[in-house]
């Protein structure tokens, strides 16, 4: 079983690693990854209530959390890689590291 310092170790590798766009893999790449953006945004729009707080667990580069803000809702986005920060603050979004 892995340790927590080695999957942290290999999350930040992953997703730190330079080219990595997760916002433009949603919303620009493939078919697919638009209709994963639209049908996520769904999901989560039936099931909350206008004026929501959320917390966007893992929010990357803050796709879904700046939607969701354009939307009326209060964001707050929780990521552990820095590298993926590098938007957000343009946003509005409050971040947790």
């Amino acid at each position: 079983m892995a340790s927590q310092k080695d999957i942290d170790r290999r999350i930040q590798a992953y997703y730190g690693r330079s080219g990595w766009d997760e916002a433009a893999r949603l919303t620009g790449r493939s078919a697919q990854g638009r209709l994963e953006f639209e049908r996520t945004q769904e999901l989560i729009l039936e099931r909350i209530r206008t004026g929501s707080r959320i917390a966007d667990v893992g929010g990357a580069t803050g796709v879904h959390a700046e939607a969701l803000a354009g939307a009326g809702h209060h964001v707050t986005l929780i990521d552990p890689v820095a590298e993926q920060d590098l938007s957000n603050h343009l946003l509005g979004i409050g971040r947790q590291p």
